[in-house]
């Protein structure tokens, strides 16, 4: 069985992972999920604070797979070397090469979803139509406006912080999501170049809540290589 650490990206909290930590929980494995990274909900902390965090959940599940959706691969690119860890997915996530931030990699959209929070925060927009249309256009009104509810203002320096992105020490999967609109299947198909495999969902960026069957599977596959001896 495998060990997962999961890592949500801005704006949202480890609720998101709640579907997909018990189907993988169903079939034997432990998860660990990361209930709210430092940068999270204030101006307080940035990418720094978020690494360290992760980086001490890695150290204390030695051999886990790190899944870091969104933003939060950028801080999986930080802990590219650390040698507590077997594998990376990087769901529908940002991949910084060294001296980018998340600024750096992030399409310009048409009609912004994001708004300035003006205390050092960025904050999704209060339009609700507008931001389930980017963000999980492939969940219900019902669902997504329930986790409208739950999103949080999101330190601005998060995103503007260049990472450093050492050379990776182990493998990495890179799975695409094909009705993205927050960061757009090209751009991921551009950052995700580099993984050692590569999985496509038929889903919005919010994968985990709207296919979270789907994403399980690949999770549990992903476990199972990441055990075989090289």
């Amino acid at each position: 069985m495998t060990d997962y650490i999961l890592v949500h990206g801005a704006w949202c909290t480890g609720r998101v992972w709640d579907t997909v930590a018990a189907g993988l929980t169903d079939l034997g494995h432990t998860v660990h999920v990361v209930e709210q990274l430092p940068s999270t909900g204030g101006a307080g902390a940035g990418l720094a604070e978020d690494v360290e965090h992760v980086r001490q959940a890695l150290r204390a599940r030695p051999g886990a797979v790190l899944v870091a959706h969104s933003y939060a691969g950028i801080v999986a690119a930080e802990l590219a070397d650390e040698p507590d860890l077997a594998h990376t997915v990087h769901l529908a996530s940002f991949w910084p090469r060294p001296g980018q931030a998340l600024v750096d990699l992030r399409a310009e959209w048409d009609d912004p979803w994001l708004d300035d929070g003006g205390d050092g925060t960025l904050v999704v927009t209060d339009r609700v139509d507008h931001a389930h249309s980017m963000l999980a256009a492939d969940l219900s009104d019902e669902d997504y406006a329930v986790f409208h509810a739950t999103l949080r203002p999101q330190s601005l320096a998060s995103v503007v912080t260049p990472a450093s992105a050492p050379k990776r020490t182990h493998p990495a999967t890179y799975v695409r999501c094909l009705r993205d609109q927050a960061v757009p299947t090209v751009d991921q198909v551009k950052m995700g170049a580099g993984a050692d495999h590569t999985v496509t969902l038929d889903a919005s960026h919010m994968v985990m809540l709207s296919r979270p069957r789907e994403l399980v599977a690949v999770l549990a596959k992903v476990g199972e290589n990441a055990k075989q001896p090289a």
